[in-house]
């Protein structure tokens, strides 16, 4: 069954989970033309085996409640990790098959694969993986998508998504990108959304940063656009290394608005440490009507997550005030 990007209902949140993980894969139709004819079988292969892996565990989750035996709850996207590990450890590939070389696949087995012997074993008994060794060589095939491996140590993270036109660097717009794996609600809203920012005098740029959309006022990051789960978060940036404002001096500034302690209440509640690092080198603590929160000054800012015409008015005056400070500077 192809994941309906426009579904709303699951049964459960688990359910849910794994649509998330089914939605993400970009069409292999999008990606395939981009994709030289020697690698286009082991592109079709390697898609096709994490489609059936994602619906054998949403249909079990329908006619079950629960996931394959083998996939703790907590774990619904280990298989893509599992196979994104094995590429790391990759020495070469042989009739379509991944070799390994099997001390280090032993050591690396006690670091990465220890606990997820389940998983490994439910790919072995569910689709068609197989594992042998051969002299110093251990070798991973596939019965089921023999042609699978080729294409793995290629793509790196974006096997996560099968996006296959990072191998031959197609020149695709990071706005598409993003957005096309969304459902149409939230296609329209990523439109409006940049329609707003660019409106403003805002840079889109063209190429992705780390998974996101950089919009920048002259030199400066003001915003950026990235996918989370299956919706688009755009945060309004405050704090920076160039022009940095911290909490206290963004809400003397918001003083002037008639609306200032729902502003402030707003700011306060989605201001989030920044999700370029993990916050353990550059925190600091903001502080409003006697309640603290930790976060990351290296580009934090207001996250935005919800779009309703209330937060659209928040998010502009968000953005004419960072530029207006960036102009006074």
């Amino acid at each position: 069954m192809p994941f309906d990007r426009n579904q709303e209902a699951f049964s459960s949140p688990l359910q849910y989970k794994i649509w998330v993980l089914g939605t993400q894969l970009v069409p292999i139709e999008k990606t395939l033309r981009f994709v030289d004819e020697e690698y286009k079988k082991s592109c079709i292969d390697l898609y096709n085996f994490l489609l059936a892996v994602f619906e054998d565990m949403y249909e079990n989750i329908e006619k079950t409640g629960s996931l394959p035996d083998g996939i703790p709850d907590n774990k619904t996207d280990k298989p893509l990790w599992v196979l994104k590990h094995f590429g790391n450890f990759c020495e070469n590939i042989e009739d379509n098959n991944m070799v390994l070389d099997t001390s280090t696949y032993i050591k690396k087995y006690k670091k990465w694969f220890k606990n997820d012997l389940d998983i490994i074993n439910y790919l072995i008994k569910c689709h068609g993986l197989v594992i042998s060794t051969v002299l110093d060589k251990t070798i991973l095939s596939n019965t089921k998508y023999p042609d699978m491996f080729r294409i793995i140590p290629k793509i790196g993270w974006n096997l996560f998504n099968c996006d296959f036109r990072v191998i031959t660097k197609a020149k695709i717009d990071a706005f598409e990108i993003i957005t096309e794996t969304l459902g149409d609600n939230q296609q329209k809203i990523a439109i409006k959304v940049d329609e707003l920012l660019r409106s403003k005098g805002l840079k889109r740029e063209k190429n992705l940063i780390s998974g996101r959309i950089i919009y920048r006022y002259k030199k400066e990051i003001i915003s950026y656009m990235y996918r989370e789960e299956n919706r688009i978060v755009v945060p309004v940036l405050y704090m920076d290394y160039r022009n940095y404002m911290s909490f206290e001096e963004l809400c003397s500034k918001l003083d002037i608005y008639d609306n200032s302690e729902d502003l402030k209440e707003f700011a306060f509640i989605n201001t989030k440490k920044c999700t370029f690092c993990s916050g353990k080198t550059c925190n600091k603590y903001i502080e409003y009507k006697n309640r603290k929160k930790r976060i990351c000054s290296h580009l934090g800012g207001v996250y935005f997550r919800e779009f309703d015409e209330k937060n659209m008015v928040y998010m502009e005056l968000l953005i004419d005030l960072k530029i207006n400070c960036y102009v006074e500077k």
